[in-house]
Order: C-alpha cells, then structure tokens, then sequence
C-alpha cells in the first residue's frame, strides 16, 4: 500500500521552493512581473496566464515528443503558480498608500 502524505506539509515545501525560485529568477532577470504589470496594466496578466495555460495544454493533452525537455508539466504548474501570486502582490501594491500608487497615477 502506498504510503500516506501530508497535503499540508507537502504544500508549504512546494511553496518554499518556489518561493526560492522565484527569489533566484529575481536576481538573474529582474522584477519582469511587476514591471510589465505596471508598465501594461491587468492585460499582462492575462497574457502571462495565457500563454503558460496553452503550454499546460500542449503538455498535458496532446501526444506529441517533447523535443525542449528541460520543460515540464510540474515546471510549468509551478510558474502559473508563481505568476497567480506575483498577479496577487502586483493587485495588492494598488491597495493603500504604497509607493506604487504614486508611481502609478505618474505613468
């Protein structure tokens, strides 16, 4: 029988390496999500999602041979993750007095 795991545990630890991903991805590229976000508005988001949510698709639903094998459908699940939250960060930065507002009535 196949042993039991803790949702919850393996939950916070896939939280935890994606959180650490995203902090690497941050240092070699940049903030790209909230510069976009800011610079194109909630229609970047939408293109984000869109675009990883059609690789989803390929991935999963059509039998094709994967020639980029560096890609994945758990990498992929794991940037659409990424993305929701940075998509949450981004819509809360709006919220309050945040330097973002100011810098988003600028522009």
């Amino acid at each position: 029988m196949a042993e039991r795991i803790n949702t919850q545990k393996k939950f916070e630890e896939i939280v935890e390496r994606l959180t650490k991903l995203r902090a690497k991805k941050n240092n070699d590229y940049g903030d790209a999500f909230m510069t976009g976000y800011n610079a194109y508005g909630k229609q970047a988001i939408f293109f984000d999602l869109n675009r990883k949510f059609q690789r989803l698709e390929n991935l999963l639903l059509r039998e094709v041979e994967l020639k980029v094998l560096n890609e994945n459908i758990e990498d992929t699940l794991g940037d659409l993750a990424v993305m929701c939250i940075n998509a949450m960060v981004w819509f809360d930065s709006l919220k309050g007095d945040n330097p973002w507002n100011k810098f988003m009535k600028k522009n």
